[in-house]
């Protein structure tokens, strides 16, 4: 696994260098390897992440931190929102 720094997700969605920089990693590493971005905080910069291929994130817009057993409630409506 692969995990990406918030710094990457900050302006994914408007920022091309990103976006290169990280397709490049998501294609050289193929296979086996999974991606993680973290710091995710828009609607545009989770679906840009999507479409680079990073199929896992964390993030104040994917949810904030709360108790486990009620984190499943929030994450279900995401996960449908973005057919992830």
């Amino acid at each position: 696994m692969i995990k990406f720094d918030r710094y990457f997700s900050q302006d994914l969605s408007t920022d091309s260098k990103k976006q290169r920089l990280l397709k490049a990693i998501v294609d050289f590493a193929q296979g086996d390897t999974s991606f993680i971005l973290e710091g995710i905080e828009t609607e545009e910069d989770l679906i840009a992440a999507k479409d680079l291929g990073i199929k896992f994130g964390q993030g104040y817009f994917l949810g904030r931190p709360e108790k486990l057993e009620d984190c499943g409630r929030n994450l279900k409506k995401i996960i449908s929102s973005y057919n992830l």
